[in-house]
């Protein structure tokens, strides 16, 4: 969804899992005792190495969170030296739960998050380890900016609502885990994209690769997620590679995951549990390095009554979840959107009254619907600025149905008479001569206009010609007019 998740530094950044690894290898190597990443709300978002406790610094017990907290509130590195970091909630002593831990190093990224490492008590950093830590910080800060739109930084101008900021929050929170994460949201709201930015983000170095699960039929899920070996049913004349075995070292973006098969959901808990599967007609299981992001446009715990989804299985992908709102919940967004996709106009503009439309329009197609709008404009409209006529495109796109948006009708003439009456014009430029001279209006709709006016003053005439921009000296003229060409309003 959302280009505006997209705004890299104007270069290829080093992923995540890259710089994970090489947290991993210093953490092999016995360099690193506690590897971890939290958030200034104090949340610990990833950790690998020493055992901790809690899901917050403040309730956290195997780390230092004295000097973690203070690290927020100076939004500064910390380097400490031979520091206590007790172990255990235990009533027993203390002394016998304290870790004295060697070197300790905190570094902001970007403004929102921070890197802990720890040496534990085995040996400290060295200024060559130090270095590389710093390097690998600067990298992951300017990702975690360009997530979560850091414009002073990366000197992007456009604006952003509350909606995708948040959603920036969640993408890069989400990005460093290795658990399924679920996205929730209607149709065309845009979750394929979002499971794209968390693949992206995360720095896997295999495919993002999609299964649409409307497309396949029940009786052959196993053998597109799994594959299948050479003669393991009717019609399989050679082996077949599976989507689970093309997204290895990436991620299984499952499509609309209510229309898996009941037979094939419990198979699928197992792979997410074990990261293990069979292929059909082989003996041997694989094991494989692949993230599951799953998407629905259903109510899952609805379905789970329903008996048409297993409760595991929801439970299991529902550890992290996305739910997009509808583009009608946030219309703050279409402006943005709009900017995004500006190419599809193809130099187009919209006017005041076009973007009116947009921003009354409740879009049940969502975003999908928006961009087609946008591509219809591009295509088929002529002019170089679309208003009112947006109303017929929106119709045109079929995603409308019976919410059809009103055509507007040719304007009265009359209105328009008084729209310039109203911006000053005067009553004989702008109806007395196309009345007379041209036959632009008749003697009906004169009529019409003046007791507007006559209405308007009270049953005042001199009040009246004040409204109509006559000159106090033509009164007796404009009188004599209206008896004569019998167009007086008291008749």
């Amino acid at each position: 969804m959302l280009s505006v998740l997209q705004c890299l530094l104007g270069r290829e950044v080093l992923m995540i899992e890259r710089i994970k690894e090489q947290l991993w290898k210093v953490l092999r190597d016995k360099k690193v005792s506690l590897a971890m990443i939290y958030a200034d709300d104090g949340e610990i978002l990833w950790h690998r190495g020493r055992n901790i406790k809690g899901k917050y610094l403040k309730e956290s017990m195997g780390i230092c969170k004295l000097t973690a907290l203070q690290a927020i509130e100076k939004h500064k590195k910390i380097k400490e030296e031979n520091c206590l970091i007790n172990l255990n909630p235990s009533p027993l002593s203390d002394s016998a739960y304290l870790l004295n831990v060697k070197s300790l190093l905190i570094i902001p990224l970007a403004k929102k998050y921070y890197l802990y490492l720890d040496s534990g008590s085995s040996e400290g950093f060295g200024e060559r380890e130090i270095g590389a830590f710093e390097t690998m910080a600067a990298i992951m800060s300017e990702i975690c900016k360009s997530l979560v739109g850091d414009q002073d930084q990366i000197n992007d101008k456009r604006p952003t609502s509350h909606h995708l900021r948040g959603l920036n929050e969640k993408v890069i929170r989400y990005a460093i885990e290795e658990e399924p994460v679920l996205l929730l949201g209607k149709t065309g709201v845009g979750k394929n994209r979002v499971g794209e930015m968390i693949h992206r983000y995360s720095g896997r170095k295999g495919n993002f690769v999609v299964a649409h699960c409307p497309t396949i039929p029940e009786t052959l899920f196993e053998s597109e997620i799994f594959g299948h070996k050479k003669g393991a049913f009717t019609g399989a004349n050679k082996d077949k590679k599976g989507l689970l075995a093309q997204a290895e070292l990436g991620t299984l973006f499952i499509d609309e995951i209510s229309e898996v098969p009941l037979s094939f959901q419990s198979k699928l808990l197992r792979f997410i549990e074990n990261r293990t599967y069979k292929p059909l007609g082989e003996i041997l299981e694989y094991k494989t390095n692949v993230r599951i992001i799953a998407a629905s446009n259903l109510d899952l715990p609805e379905e789970i009554k329903k008996g048409r989804f297993r409760d595991d299985l929801y439970f299991r992908l529902n550890s992290l979840s996305i739910n997009i709102p509808p583009l009608k919940e946030r219309k703050e967004d279409i402006k943005i959107l709009v900017d995004e996709y500006c190419n599809y106009l193809r130099g187009k503009e919209i006017s005041p009254a076009g973007w009116q439309i947009l921003f009354n329009y409740d879009w049940p197609g969502n975003i999908r619907e928006l961009i087609t709008v946008l591509k219809r404009i591009g295509i088929d409209f002529p002019e170089k600025s679309i208003g009112m006529e947006l109303a017929q495109i929106i119709n045109a796109t079929g995603f409308a149905g019976e919410t059809k948006i009103p055509e507007p009708s040719p304007p009265n003439p009359i209105s328009l008479i008084w729209q310039k009456l109203d911006q000053g014009h005067g009553f004989w430029d702008v109806v007395w001569r196309p009345f007379i001279t041209t036959r632009e209006f008749n003697r009906q709709e004169v009529h019409c206009i003046i007791k507007e006016a006559y209405q308007r003053s009270g049953g005042n005439f001199k009040e009246a010609i004040k409204i109509l921009h006559i000159n106090p000296q033509e009164y007796k003229k404009f009188i004599s007019y209206l008896h004569k060409y019998n167009i007086h309003p008291a008749r």
